[in-house]
């Protein structure tokens, strides 16, 4: 897991290998790594803080910046949407301009600050997602967060999901949230193995959050569906259960899709 830390000012991040998932673990990477991948994404255009430095630490690499206030943008409220949305596209063109690259980008809202002076700015590099230290993906568990991290079609699709369940949230129903959140579905491009377990778990969401933007099913339904295809949820479950869990959290999203479908 990441440890964070606000020390006189400065925002200190970690990950401690015997606190992270195994799947994080085998990412964990040096000083230099890590100054690489976010010199990738540098160099794709991704606003990083200014300051941002990292080293090597007593307790694993460490990731230390200036404090940037401004909120995330899971925390902006439903009357600053226009620059959610622009925010939104501009993750989603950087997320585009690195697929032929050996780095990816952290599509997670809250890893992406609005400050209160200033442009967008992404406030997380670690782990690195490199290519070169994709793990194996051994379960559903692997498979799931592996296509999140790693494959830009499921990056996409999952950024508008998450996108739109925030929209969702913050919105009142209506044509303007129809419009607005109809914008942000139109991020997935598709997938290139739309069988695969992370594209039928990202696209899956993205169909109830079509569905509750055209008003065919309630907000408060919708993210009841989206909550039970959670990859945190996922996570949680007992390791010899995921695939049980990843199953029948399908079974009941496509249950609701196909109710409403008839």
């Amino acid at each position: 897991m990441t440890t964070l830390v606000l020390c006189r000012g400065a925002v200190v991040k970690t990950i401690a290998a015997a606190a992270a998932d195994p799947y994080f673990t085998a990412m964990l990477a040096g000083a230099g790594e890590v100054r690489r991948y976010a010199g990738v994404l540098r160099d794709a255009g991704v606003p990083l803080p200014g300051d941002l430095a990292v080293t090597d630490g007593a307790c694993g690499t460490e990731v230390r910046h200036t404090w940037i206030p401004g909120p995330t943008l899971l925390e902006l409220p439903g009357w600053r949407s226009p620059e959610f949305l622009a925010a939104v596209t501009s993750i989603a063109r950087w997320v585009r301009a690195l697929e032929h690259t050996g780095a990816r980008l952290d599509a997670n809202l809250a890893n992406f600050v609005i400050p209160d002076q200033g442009n967008l700015t992404c406030i997380d590099v670690l782990p690195p997602l490199l290519t070169s230290l994709r793990p194996a993906e051994t379960g559903p568990w692997e498979q799931v967060i592996g296509g999140l991290c790693f494959d830009a079609d499921i990056t996409l699709c999952a950024l508008a999901g998450y996108a739109a369940r925030h929209l969702l949230g913050v919105l009142d129903p209506g044509p303007a949230a129809t419009g607005i959140i109809a914008s942000v579905l139109r991020i997935c491009p598709g997938h290139l193995r739309p069988g695969s377990l992370a594209a039928r778990w990202f696209h899956s969401r993205l169909q109830a959050a079509r569905l509750a933007a055209a008003g065919q099913v309630p907000a408060a339904e919708a993210q009841t569906l989206l909550a039970v295809t959670s990859v945190r949820a996922l996570q949680a479950a007992p390791r010899a259960a995921r695939r049980q869990h990843a199953e029948a959290a399908l079974a009941v999203m496509a249950s609701a899709l196909d109710r409403r479908a008839t």
